[in-house]
């Protein structure tokens, strides 16, 4: 699709919250020309799935829009000798904490009206409920300022701590276990002075997380992505981790088709399924073929006479009753011997052992 890159090229130059409506509009139109105008027949959601997963590849702007917005998150996590230039102006507005923990912590009145910070925010919030994890308590969150971690009702800041290099929980927790005071004594420097804080703050984690032994849950791409990409990270790998988890209605189409064909298929059998759906030709009609009764949109002749769409319920074509979509492909007498002929005779006689019996 020729438009989605220009689209992209303005969302990607624009970190500003845009109007849920303008993507709206444009799934809309999306629609009307995969459907041609007609009633869709499958949501749009499984259509932007990746072809290796059952879908057409659609452009989700919406989740560009987000992914391009993460990536300007990951510059503010590299370190300083892999980092923009300009970070270090960033670094100096946000003294003394870096300017990734805008992410999770309580913007102050002027960030509140900051239009890209405050959006980074959102999109940091978005991205937490697609990919399944706390925006706030994860293990590259703040500790200062967050909302979710507050001390007398309201969150905490102590200077001294963030002059030491404490910022996150990651610095707080080793070996899936909370740092014991001596062990932040001799990594930071902390005086014994600090003790009594250090009390505090951990009768607070045991509080929110339940034991001194549960860390806070590490998230994939925030762990690992963000610590591995440099400068030229591409926004592709936030918008398939985000497209991946966004929705995820192939499981009943898998149960469907199991109980049609009165058999399981493993994870793996249904993800070379789905894989292979785009292998079976180069010809873009015969991929489409394959496509269409992979997500069964083909209708049989009984499911067409129960819509009062034809006369009879027999097919068209063999005269025989196929209620089911995996007969009428197998089981129609025309495809019946062209099967009996292609397929090895082991595979047709397993075949036929899973129930399919011509009527």
């Amino acid at each position: 699709m020729s438009c989605a890159p220009r689209f992209n090229y303005l969302l990607q130059a624009l970190p500003l919250k845009i109007p849920i409506e303008y993507f709206h509009q444009f799934n809309m139109l999306c629609n009307k020309f995969i459907w041609n105008g007609k009633q869709p027949r499958l949501k749009l959601k499984r259509l932007q799935k990746p072809t290796e997963s059952g879908g057409l590849g659609v452009p989700n702007l919406s989740l560009y829009h987000c992914a391009f917005s993460l990536r300007h998150l990951t510059h503010w996590a590299l370190p300083p000798e892999r980092a923009p230039p300009w970070i270090h102006l960033e670094n100096y507005l946000r003294n003394p904490l870096p300017p990734l923990h805008l992410a999770t912590t309580k913007l102050s009145p002027k960030f509140q009206k900051h239009p890209i910070v405050s959006f980074l925010q959102y999109v940091w919030k978005r991205a937490a409920a697609i990919l399944g994890f706390n925006s706030h308590l994860h293990s590259q969150a703040s500790i200062w300022l967050n909302p979710s971690l507050c001390i007398g009702k309201s969150p905490f800041i102590w200077n001294l701590w963030v002059e030491k290099g404490i910022f996150t929980l990651y610095d707080l927790y080793e070996g899936g276990a909370l740092k014991s005071f001596e062990d932040l004594r001799a990594l930071y420097g902390l005086p014994q002075n600090q003790f009594w804080r250090y009390l505090q703050l951990r009768h607070l984690l045991c509080h929110v997380f339940g034991s001194p032994t549960f860390p806070p849950s590490d998230v994939d791409w925030s762990t690992q992505v963000l610590s591995t990409l440099g400068k030229d990270c591409k926004a592709s790998v936030f918008y398939a981790m985000l497209l991946k988890n966004s929705n995820n209605d192939l499981p009943t189409l898998k149960r469907t088709w199991e109980i049609d064909l009165n058999m399981q298929f493993s994870d793996i059998e249904w993800a070379n399924i789905l894989r292979n759906g785009k292998k079976l030709s180069r010809e873009l009609r015969t991929r489409l073929v394959q496509f269409k009764i992979l997500n069964r949109l083909y209708w049989t002749p009984h499911k067409m006479y129960r819509a009062k769409l034809r006369p009879s319920l027999n097919c068209w074509k063999c005269l025989n009753i196929l209620h089911k979509l995996s007969k009428m492909v197998w089981l129609s007498l025309q495809n019946f011997l062209y099967w009996e002929i292609h397929l090895p005779s082991r595979a047709f006689f397993l075949m036929m052992q899973n129930g399919f019996k011509l009527h």
